[in-house]
């Protein structure tokens, strides 16, 4: 048996087809839901974007009995409970946080793509060029979410089209990985997406 698992930061079950949305359109998500495990009834008890994953990677509590922080040395992952078994596995993601310095959200895993530029990913350094009063409200000047947008905007300056925005990316770099990697016998690939997080920047036409 493969595993495979798509996480999607910030996206609420309410809005997927598979869990009974009738007017937002999610027909890839629907179709691979068919083939799979529909989880109906399970709630992590930490939601920011590192103390769930934690817990998904550990099986363990997070919140309130440890913070935001990197994976311990005490702590066993599924990749490592995996790789025991005979799994070849991939983490494939542009959610930055996992890559800070020692967190380690990578450990157990045989390889690990990360996509850059996220949010306040400290990634480029160029001018972007962009008025940044067209993307930031007048009450948030000289706030952390204003520093935030600045360096997203240098992160995505160069884009020219749906192809560059980051989800794209972390889908198309999964492909990739299982069409290069179908003939192990056991796969597991776990898929992170930081969209749809904020900052919220559709490609056209959906930011209509």
């Amino acid at each position: 048996m493969n595993v495979i698992v798509i996480m999607l930061d910030s996206l609420r079950k309410d809005h997927l087809g598979c869990y009974g949305n009738s007017w937002i359109e999610t027909p890839n998500i629907d179709r691979f839901a068919a083939e799979s495990v529909i989880f109906e009834n399970a709630y992590p008890e930490g939601l920011p974007t590192i103390p769930v994953r934690t817990a998904l990677f550990t099986g363990q509590y997070t919140l309130p009995y440890r913070p935001w922080q990197p994976l311990t040395p005490e702590d066993i992952t599924m990749a490592e409970i995996l790789d025991e078994h005979g799994y070849v596995s991939a983490l494939i993601t542009d959610t930055y946080h996992l890559f800070k310095p020692d967190m380690n959200f990578h450990r157990g895993f045989h390889a690990w793509r990360w996509i850059r530029g996220q949010e306040a990913d400290t990634y480029k350094t160029a001018p972007h060029g962009k008025n940044l009063a067209d993307h930031v409200k007048p009450a948030m000047r000289g706030s952390r979410v204003e520093r935030m947008l600045e360096q997203y905007l240098k992160n995505t300056a160069d884009w020219q089209g749906e192809e560059d925005y980051f989800c794209a990316r972390v889908m198309q770099e999964s492909i990739q990985w299982l069409k290069a990697n179908y003939i192990h016998p056991k796969l597991f690939l776990w898929v992170d997406s930081f969209d749809p997080h904020e900052p919220w920047d559709p490609p056209p036409p959906l930011d209509a």
